[in-house]
């Protein structure tokens, strides 16, 4: 056989293969969305709790509390459908930013209500809520949105799978994190096991599932499964207070902004690496016309760089030296091409209030000076080579 003749029939072997693959893809989504009614239906015959939602317009923050008091939050069928629910209107919401999701009455989550769990206990129904659940939870973690757990009391079984659906976890002195799976004879059905191990590891995943062992703060911080302890009463509006001062660190800026971030972080995360730097691409190119023609605070040098003024940047006065500067670490960024020598950097004035620019502002005056940058050079390259000095 000729080398064309081979090349053509691996072409013909490789077309039909790809034929079969989407032809089963259809075959198993034609099942799905076939099946997906009757588990519904199933689901809201078991009522009880509610899944209550609360957004912030000014903030940007969402509130997603699971409110089953008399079963310790435990998840009824009718709060399964109405997550999905929830979670729908999130993802609309243009002008978020985050949203944390709590229990009701100090517990966060136990899980599923055994009444429901018991009612669909046959293999089909038990695999069709596992997977309505999976595609809500995926949901919620891939939101637009930085979604925090505010894990207050216990979250057990498909409690504890709830925080893994979470961008960051936060636990009060009280609370606790066990997979108790094992103890029903089961294995977590939600997601939980594989998410669990993009966060803390296969062998640590598999000494919490395998041991059942309880997560408290110091543990759950020394495996990196929680982000952060807060320290205040058990008052349920004083723990949903600090949330939003912990989280008020990541989401100072637009909406869109923020959404942004989470998109190519979620793109990152989820698809090939060919596919993730694509999706980079194109949010970056949806943004790079609003931050340059945005309301952005500029550093001095780039405004002066800009106007086409090199020689006014000797002018310019030094810039504070911040704590990491004077200990010799730089930050985050200090080695950045586009950063300007120390000399040529302008001090950072006050605001109104007194404070200085955060971590999370000074990424954005330094992203929107790359831009800044990348556009001048587009425009006059000449004006950049090395030739100028």
């Amino acid at each position: 056989m000729s080398v064309c003749g081979a090349a053509r029939c691996c072409w013909i072997q490789s077309r039909s293969a790809v034929r079969r693959i989407l032809q089963q893809n259809r075959t198993v989504c034609s099942h799905t969305n076939g099946s997906a009614e009757s588990i519904r239906k199933k689901l809201q015959a078991f009522s009880g709790g509610s899944i209550d939602l609360q957004k912030q317009q000014d903030s940007g923050i969402a509130v997603l509390t699971v409110n089953n008091p008399a079963r310790m939050n435990a998840f009824s069928g009718s709060m399964m459908l109405e997550l999905e629910q929830r979670v729908c209107e999130l993802e609309t919401w243009t002008e978020g930013k985050a949203v944390i999701v709590q229990g009701a009455a100090g517990t966060f989550c136990s899980g599923s209500d055994l009444n429901a769990v018991r009612a669909i206990a046959n293999p089909h129904d038990g695999m069709k809520m596992c997977e309505f659940m999976q595609n809500t939870l995926t949901r919620l973690l891939r939101l637009p949105l930085i979604s925090v757990a505010l894990v207050e009391g216990r979250a057990l079984g498909g409690g504890a799978e709830l925080t893994t659906a979470c961008d960051f976890r936060l636990m009060m002195s009280d609370g606790v994190i066990q997979f108790v799976h094992k103890y029903m004879g089961l294995v977590p059905g939600w997601g939980g096991a594989a998410r669990l191990v993009r966060i803390v590891g296969s062998q640590t995943a598999l000494k919490l599932l395998s041991g059942a062992k309880k997560v408290d703060p110091d543990f759950g911080k020394q495996i990196g499964l929680v982000d952060e302890v807060l320290h205040c009463s058990s008052s349920e509006e004083n723990a949903l207070a600090h949330a939003e001062q912990w989280l008020t660190q990541f989401i100072k800026g637009p909406a869109p902004v923020i959404q942004a971030v989470k998109k190519v972080v979620v793109s990152g995360r989820e698809l090939p690496l060919g596919e993730a730097l694509q999706t980079e691409r194109s949010v970056f190119g949806t943004r790079v016309n609003v931050a340059l023609t945005g309301p952005w605070e500029l550093p001095a040098a780039h405004t002066v760089m800009a106007a086409g003024r090199r020689d006014k940047l000797r002018d310019l006065p030094p810039v504070e030296q911040s704590s990491s500067e004077r200990s010799g670490s730089p930050s985050p960024g200090d080695t950045l091409p586009w950063n300007l020598p120390k000399h040529q950097r302008v001090k950072r004035s006050k605001s109104a209030s007194g404070d200085v620019l955060d971590p999370a502002e000074r990424a954005v005056i330094r992203i929107a000076g790359l831009l800044s940058y990348l556009l001048i050079r587009s425009r006059t390259r000449s004006f950049f080579s090395p030739a100028d000095g």
